[in-house]
């Protein structure tokens, strides 16, 4: 019996304490939080970049949606000064130089053209922005929609141009003017 205590007193002594330590060792515990902390830190990465591709997309709707509307209304100017000055050289044509009408009347064909086509390019950006924002480079999307809105602009700066450049030939043009 006396043995047999020696025998389970060892036992303990040599075997349960090396057990003890292996379960609360330092390197196991420490290694499963880790992991652990990177999945979260990983999840919190992916959720912040969610927010900021979100925030992304929210400004270039917002910076399109405020060109669309400032685009819109300077088509809706040139398009209003276009109708004035046909009615003014339709009170100027019958007493002025058929060969001048007919310049101007070309010259307000070629502005018309230009805002019928900056109007057909502000449609097709309208329709095709909801496809370039699915994109995850906004960066190049954003680049993308800009040079489409300054391409639209310049077509109506063109057009302008002409238009102001027709505005100075009718003043030499005027009602009542004696060409002797």
């Amino acid at each position: 019996m006396k043995s047999l205590f020696i025998f389970s007193l060892l036992f303990s002594l040599l075997v349960l304490p090396s057990n003890a330590l292996a379960e609360s060792s330092p390197s196991s515990k420490p290694s499963i939080r880790r992991e652990e902390r990177k999945v979260e830190m990983e999840e919190k990465r992916q959720e912040i970049k969610n927010r900021i591709s979100t925030a992304k997309k929210e400004r270039i709707m917002s910076f399109s949606n405020q060109m669309t509307l400032r685009i819109e209304a300077t088509i809706s100017r040139l398009e209003t000064l276009v109708e004035r000055i046909k009615t003014r050289v339709d009170k100027i044509k019958d007493s002025s130089e058929a060969s001048k009408i007919t310049e101007i009347n070309n010259s307000l064909d070629q502005a018309q053209k230009l805002i019928d086509k900056a109007r057909l390019q502000l449609e097709t950006l309208k329709s095709d922005l909801e496809k370039v924002l699915i994109t995850d480079n906004l960066k190049d999307t954003f680049t993308e929609v800009r040079k489409s809105f300054n391409d639209t602009r310049d077509t109506l700066k063109e057009a302008h141009k002409i238009l102001v450049s027709t505005i100075g030939d009718i003043k030499g043009l005027r009602v009542g003017e004696s060409n002797e």
